[in-house]
């Protein structure tokens, strides 16, 4: 594990809700418990379902994207390990279940036919909330083609909450060149309006990389 991250394999879970024995509770993945009532704001039906019942893996509920349009393009070349983050808000409540990256452009050393069917993609991704906490992560490997977006879906999903910053950190680490490319920073998506790279440039480093939220209610 990178260093400062826990290496408990025990998920952190906090319960909300109230009173137990006086109205109908359910944990959520986040350090930062919210009271619902107090709130106004009730998590999706989608997420209630999934936060109170057996895990359920997020292909067996449909995927929406926010796909952020590339106003220029750009490439980038990873030596080694190749980081990228960006800070997003939401004015609606959402579950948030991954998030869509383009994998390489084929240089002169891979247009091999021996390469045409793809490279293996190592990679890991994270959410953090704003006070830095990660809320859910995944290690990602398997042979892709080039020249395509990769949908990566996060261990679980998140119940994300209307005008709080989060973070999408990725490290790639397979040496290459990966289209990017300025991305919007404002995109309305299944009536859901997103704000990216919010706050600090610091927090939002090649976010071009970052091409689509996946998410769902």
């Amino acid at each position: 594990m990178p260093r400062g991250f826990s290496t408990c394999r025990v998920p952190r879970k906090q319960l909300i809700g109230g009173d137990v024995a006086s109205t109908a509770t359910f944990t959520v993945d986040t350090p930062s418990p919210v009271m619902v009532e107090a709130t106004g704001a009730r998590a999706p039906a989608y997420c209630l379902h999934l936060m109170s019942g057996p895990e359920r893996h997020s292909s067996d509920f449909s995927k929406l994207y926010c796909q952020r349009p590339i106003i220029q393009h750009t490439d980038c070349l990873n030596t080694s390990l190749l980081d990228c983050s960006v800070t997003f808000m939401v004015d609606k409540n959402i579950c948030l279940l991954g998030v869509q990256v383009p994998t390489q452009a084929p240089s002169e050393e891979t247009a091999q036919p021996s390469s045409a069917s793809g490279y293996s993609e190592l990679l890991y991704a994270h959410l953090l909330d704003a006070d830095g906490a990660r809320l859910t992560y995944t290690h990602y490997t398997s042979r892709v083609p080039y020249r395509h977006l990769l949908d990566i879906v996060f261990n679980r999903p998140i119940y994300i909450q209307r005008n709080k910053v989060y973070k999408v950190g990725i490290v790639f680490n397979k040496v290459g060149w990966y289209p990017m490319g300025t991305c919007a920073q404002q995109v309305s998506a299944e009536s859901v309006f997103f704000t990216f790279c919010i706050g600090q440039s610091s927090d939002s480093v090649r976010d071009g990389l970052i091409r689509s939220i996946i998410f769902t209610y």
